[in-house]
């Protein structure tokens, strides 16, 4: 981490498979794919970094690790029908439960789950930014979808009148990375 009298700049570290041919600067957190869900690198957000302000760099300083595992059961705690009330098996019961749309099994509204697979398999192949954002977009909404249809004890039914979409942002000239927004309508 830099502090803020320093003036390097920090960029993604490139993926372990692509090749070095021009045309391969990736500026968004997408080929992140399997690391950890927050990152000590603040350089991950796509944006050149010369200055940090004092109040963002005491936070990254004072950061506290939390398990994969602990922020989803924290999460899900939170969406579920008791709130307040502590579910340890909470987790379990919901991996369970996606399972079946994990495994291409789920249908909803003419959309199958397995098009996450195939979607997936072409999202691993792109070396240009823009090119991951078609399929990773495709595999967000079928997943949305198909999410619908899982009903899970303990856990609040959808809300019928919230329809949520993964689309690109094409609205203005994004200065961010990656260009993709979800919106519920």
């Amino acid at each position: 981490m830099s502090t803020a009298g320093e003036t390097s700049t920090f960029f993604t570290p490139p993926r372990a498979h692509a090749s070095s041919q021009g045309g391969s600067k990736i500026e968004s957190t997408l080929n992140s794919r399997g690391v950890s869900v927050v990152s000590k690198n603040i350089s991950l957000v796509g944006v050149q970094v010369k200055e940090v302000r004092s109040w963002i760099q005491r936070d990254i300083e004072q950061d506290k690790q939390c398990k994969t595992d602990a922020m989803l059961q924290a999460l899900l705690q939170r969406a579920s029908c008791a709130p307040e009330t502590k579910q340890p098996e909470l987790l379990q019961k919901c991996l369970k439960g996606v399972l079946p749309v994990c495994n291409g099994q789920v249908s909803a509204g003419g959309i199958s789950s397995s098009g996450i697979e195939t979607a997936l398999r072409e999202y691993v192949r792109p070396e240009i930014e823009n090119d991951f954002y078609s399929p990773f977009i495709e595999a967000t909404n079928i997943a949305l979808a198909c999410l619908e249809e899982i009903k899970i004890d303990g856990m609040r039914a959808p809300v019928s009148t919230v329809d949520m979409i993964c689309q690109q942002n094409e609205t203005v000239t994004s200065i961010r990375k990656p260009d993709i927004v979800i919106l519920s309508g």
